[in-house]
């Protein structure tokens, strides 16, 4: 059996439809795209104030280590002072 051709307002309206339907498919596409940018943008973000804290943090630890050398020198001097004063005492 051979189907009938549709022709006329049936066809027109079938084509509307399916261009509406890819129109909102690909809508929605976008609006997911624009969401991940979103996402992508945020841990950007993110991602460099913790770059920027970590930096910090080192610098302050750094800082630190420092201080610590200059009392870790310091205390041995001091040692070696009390060891000298001993053998005099």
């Amino acid at each position: 059996m051979i189907s009938p051709r549709i022709s006329g307002p049936q066809c027109g309206g079938q084509v509307k439809e399916e261009a509406l339907s890819r129109l909102n498919k690909l809508e929605e596409m976008k609006e997911r795209v624009e969401a991940r940018k979103l996402v992508i943008e945020r841990i950007k973000g993110q991602s460099k104030v913790a770059a920027e804290n970590s930096t910090k943090e080192e610098e302050r630890l750094s800082s630190e280590v420092r201080s610590l050398l200059v009392a870790g020198t310091a205390l041995s001097l001091a040692s070696k002072q009390l060891q000298v004063i001993e053998i005099y005492i």
